[in-house]
């Protein structure tokens, strides 16, 4: 349990420093002269170009998202059966750490699963959304 809440006061911890970052940023394009939106647009063109969004279309870009959340959340399902793991082994026999840690491991198992269900299917989705005509 003290493990979970150092990792809960770090994500804090970093959701905290990205709002610093943000409003460090709103100032300092505001403090720069011009039209806040040109700024603005021209970050975004800069930013998009950087992360190979310039030129894609929405399917396509749309699959590049979706397959990052996916890949997060798999990351993430990872390290909760690997914590499990860890608890079934140092359960020293405790037949209530024991069942917590199977409990966490079969959680992350088909958390895994559904994460991969979810990104073929949200593949097949746009991929249909790609290849879809407008009838008329």
């Amino acid at each position: 349990m003290k493990l979970f809440k150092k990792i809960i006061n770090k994500i804090l911890l970093v959701a905290i420093l990205v709002i610093i970052t943000f409003v460090a940023q709103y100032s300092l394009v505001s403090a720069a002269g011009g039209s806040a939106q040109d700024i603005a647009q021209q970050g975004l063109g800069d930013t998009a170009t950087a992360a190979n969004f310039a030129d894609t279309d929405l399917p396509t870009a749309m699959g590049k998202i979706l397959s990052t959340i996916v890949v997060f959340s798999g990351i993430i399902l990872l390290i909760v059966t690997v914590y499990g793991g860890i608890l079934w082994m140092t359960a020293g026999g405790d037949p209530e750490q024991v069942s917590k840690s199977k409990r966490t491991i079969i959680n992350g198992v088909i958390g895994m699963i559904m994460c991969m269900l979810a990104f073929y299917f949200s593949a097949y989705v746009v991929e249909k959304i790609g290849s879809a005509s407008i009838v008329q």
